[in-house]
């Protein structure tokens, strides 16, 4: 869906642009920051595994046995709305999560990555959210990759210079 955006120079002339509603802002966008935290809240109401490789999670007491992965599980959350795996993008527009940012939650969601990679960040990262015990020992839960999402986010947001 497009929408229309009227903006004014300094000259007071309109100007007048279309901007793809996921690559804009939207009122209901989640960030990454509320994925994580939402993953956090919803934790305890799946049964999350590592199948393959890929974080999974199975809603507890689903008569359906559905499989979720983090941004679909946070879909589900928000909407009730059940999601097929490779739906991403459809995932993405439900919750308004940019598709870059959708992307790579997905990839760090399904491959092994180096650790110290910035996708290999992010997967610790996902791990220690919805699977703590997984955490090696001596190592706290990091921020760093969830940061960097948050603002590669708020630079893809940010309108063009005049």
């Amino acid at each position: 869906m497009r929408e229309e955006m009227t903006r004014f120079r300094k000259d007071d002339s309109q100007v007048s642009e279309r901007r793809h509603e996921l690559y804009g802002s939207r009122a209901d966008a989640m960030t990454s920051t509320e994925i994580r935290s939402e993953l956090g809240r919803i934790q305890n109401a799946f049964d999350w595994c590592l199948t393959r490789g890929c974080i999974r999670g199975q809603l507890k007491n689903d008569r359906l046995k559905r499989v979720f992965d983090p941004i679909t599980a946070v879909v589900f959350s928000r909407t009730g709305k059940f999601v097929q795996e490779g739906c991403w993008s459809e995932a993405a527009d439900l919750i308004g999560l940019q598709a870059a940012d959708c992307a790579d939650i997905i990839a760090a969601s399904n491959y092994t990555w180096d650790p110290g990679c910035r996708q290999g960040q992010l997967r610790q990262d996902l791990l220690d959210v919805v699977m703590p015990e997984l955490r090696q020992p001596g190592t706290r839960r990091g921020d760093s990759s969830w940061a960097d999402l948050t603002r590669d986010s708020a630079k893809k947001v940010a309108a063009p210079a005049d």
